[in-house]
């Protein structure tokens, strides 16, 4: 049996460097708050329990705050869906 090694990738820009590139502010109409301290948004899906090789769906997952700690959490595939398709540019960064 062979192992696949992990591909070191450059890292990716954080949530709030994303909503800065992009101008991005969170919207009173759409309710928008967005988690963006990777400590405490890996903390809030550690709560989840073992999502490894899982499929999850996300709904509201603004600049992608919580979408990354799903993947650094073992998330096999991550449904988002948001609603402001200002945001997609920041989504798009993460996949």
């Amino acid at each position: 049996m062979g192992y696949i090694q992990k591909l070191m990738l450059p890292p990716t820009p954080s949530a709030a460097d994303l909503l800065r590139t992009y101008k991005l502010p969170a919207l009173r109409r759409f309710a928008q708050n967005f988690l963006l301290d990777p400590r405490g948004t890996s903390k809030f899906v550690a709560c989840a329990g073992n999502i490894e090789n899982k499929f999850v769906i996300e709904v509201g997952p603004g600049p992608g705050g919580i979408t990354r700690q799903l993947f650094e959490h073992g998330a096999a595939q991550v449904a988002a869906i948001e609603k402001d398709i200002r945001l997609f540019p920041a989504l798009q960064v993460i996949t």
